[in-house]
Parts: C-alpha cells; sequence; structure tokens
C-alpha cells in the first residue's frame, strides 16, 4: 500500500511498450517517457507466430549463413563490357530498368522519359509517340534489372549496347553488372533524354567503356571490397557521398 502511494507522489520515469500515443499523452502532461517501438510478432497472427516460434532455430542459422557468405565475399572488378554480350536474356528491344515488374503507365515521370530515351539510344523507333506506341503492343520489353544480374541507379536503365562494368565474387564465383555513372546535371538515371545525353552514352559505349576494359586487362582486377572499407573510414556512406571511394 505505502508502494503504491509512493508512485503517486514521485517523479515518474516511464517506458511506453506499444501504442505511441501513450507516450504522447505522458510526454503532455510533462511525464518523462520513452516509447519503445515493438510490434506482436507476426502482426499478432496466432498461426504465424507459432511458425516462426517453431523453426526459429532453423531461421537463425539460415540468416547467419547469410551474413557469412556477404562477409567473406570478394568483389573484383575486372572489365566493362557491353551488356549484351553478358546479361542473360538481354534482347535488342530489351530495356532494363531499376525496381520491381511495372507497367509503363504505373512509371514515374522520370522512369517513363529515360525509358523513351533508351529506345532513342539503341534505334529501336524515330520519336517518342512510336516508342510510346511500341511499348504498349509489347513490341518493346521492359524488364526489371534483377532478372539480369544487373542493377543501376535511380531509374537503371540497361539496354543492349551500353557499357556495364563487370564485379566477379571470387569467394563464390558469381558475378555482378552495373552502367558506368553518368556524372552530375542532365542524365538518364534522373529521367533525361535529350541528344546531350544521348550524346554521351554514345561516348561511354565507343570511347570510354573500352578504354576502361583495356585499362582494366593491363591493371589487373581492383578489390572494391578494400576500396569501400577504406571510403567509409574516410567519410563516405557507399550511397549518396562518394567523394572518397571516386578519388580512391
Amino acid at each position: 500500500m505505502a508502494q503504491t502511494k509512493n508512485l503517486f507522489s514521485t517523479k515518474l520515469h516511464v517506458a511506453n511498450v506499444g501504442l505511441e500515443l501513450f507516450s504522447h499523452t505522458l510526454a503532455a502532461q510533462q511525464v518523462s517517457a520513452i516509447h519503445v517501438a515493438w510490434r506482436p510478432p507476426a502482426g499478432g497472427d496466432k498461426h504465424t507466430a507459432m511458425l516462426l516460434d517453431r523453426y526459429e532455430q532453423k531461421i537463425d542459422k539460415a540468416n547467419q549463413e547469410v551474413v557469412q557468405i556477404f562477409e567473406s565475399a570478394q568483389p573484383i572488378l575486372t572489365g566493362v563490357k557491353q551488356a549484351h554480350t553478358v546479361l542473360s536474356g538481354l534482347t535488342p528491344n530489351t530495356i532494363l530498368h531499376s525496381g520491381p515488374p511495372i507497367d509503363w503507365d504505373a512509371m514515374c515521370g522520370p522512369m517513363q522519359g529515360a525509358v523513351l530515351g533508351a529506345i532513342r539510344f539503341e534505334n529501336l523507333a524515330e520519336n517518342d509517340d512510336q516508342a510510346v506506341e511500341f511499348i504498349r503492343s509489347g513490341k518493346i520489353i521492359l524488364s526489371p534489372n534483377h532478372h539480369a544480374g544487373s542493377v543501376g541507379p535511380m531509374t537503371g536503365i540497361i539496354t543492349y549496347h551500353m557499357p556495364v562494368f563487370e564485379v566477379i565474387n571470387e569467394t563464390y564465383g558469381n558475378f555482378g553488372y552495373c552502367t558506368i555513372n553518368e556524372g552530375l546535371g542532365k542524365v538518364m538515371r534522373f529521367g533525361a533524354n535529350d541528344r546531350e545525353v544521348l550524346d554521351r552514352l554514345s561516348w561511354f559505349r565507343d570511347s570510354l567503356g573500352p578504354a576502361l576494359h583495356q585499362a582494366l586487362q593491363l591493371s589487373g582486377g581492383i578489390n572494391l571490397k578494400v576500396i569501400m572499407a577504406q571510403a567509409l573510414a574516410m567519410g563516405d556512406e557507399m550511397h549518396q557521398r562518394n567523394i572518397a571511394a571516386s578519388s580512391l
């Protein structure tokens, strides 16, 4: 009984678990409170929660194996090659894009702009109206990068003749591919598709890509994990800030 009285006469420090509204109410009354973001396992579904409990050890083991695969990877940059020579199933009329499978009408404006530019880059249509007609008729195939073992930033466009970096994971022997960064400003990854953009991509295809490939053959492969580790120590976050990685 005395402890209960003390509860009302002393300053409270509350840990709120569950509904965040309760912590807001406490804060409005000048009560010190911290909210713990907790939800019932499996969203409260009893059957799924029982399955998770039953297979918890197997799930933990599988997760540990995945983490070990990531940690033991040794990504080596080995060359720059035209996409159609290395990407499985890439046809002259296929446009690869970022994200999951998506219909033309559901694409955001920048991605649609990039697709139209990519079609003109590959000389698959005479103008944008014809390009849209070919997309709707199925003459142009839209497919995610991941289905071809590749990735691309933002709109993520990769086409038949675009040069891509080739990276091998020496630990397991699998390959990955990505486009050459276009730089800043007016670029296809943000949906730009005018002549300046297409001319730059043509220069990538005809000059920069082959030159980079020749340089890599002379120098040997570059260990990207070493560069990433050093760049992180220098302040990069391996996404938007990449000054150190680029310099290295």
